[in-house]
């Protein structure tokens, strides 16, 4: 009977255990996917827009063509693209237009570092600039 007793509280204590690390490993893949799913939409959204315009008083990148237009706002602890929330916060942004840093204007790149906890993640995006962009058609 003590035997059965001591198996079965170190059966509970060992599933607790494994139930806490299969909840770390869930919210670690979570926190991933969200910044890869962040990354791949700016990527797109980059190369599908021609005018990529940062406006740094209202924390705002907005992405324009003839067609449609989208923006995404910053914010401390999330990042709107028009419905989608993502539920991180870039901590460091810095944008680009031909290789110089501005704080507000035209950009052609990006560099977002996201803190998360004990590691940093660096997402920097570019796109190639065409010569309508060096017109400043569309501005």
């Amino acid at each position: 009977m003590v035997i059965s007793v001591i198996v079965v509280g170190l059966a509970f204590s060992v599933l607790g255990l494994l139930q806490k690390n299969v909840s770390q490993i869930q919210t670690n893949l979570n926190g991933k996917t969200e910044l890869r799913l962040l990354e791949q939409q700016l990527a797109l959204d980059l190369q599908t827009y021609p005018n990529v315009y940062f406006n740094g008083t209202k924390e705002e990148v907005a992405f324009s063509s003839p067609l449609d237009s989208i923006s995404y706002q910053f914010q401390d602890e999330y990042i709107v693209r028009k419905l989608d929330t993502f539920s991180i916060g870039a901590n460091e942004k810095e944008f680009y237009f031909e290789g110089k840093v501005v704080s507000k204007g035209n950009i052609d790149a990006m560099k977002l570092i996201i803190s998360e906890k004990e590691r940093a993640n660096t997402i920097f995006l570019f796109k190639r600039n065409d010569a309508l962009s060096k017109i400043g058609y569309g501005n």
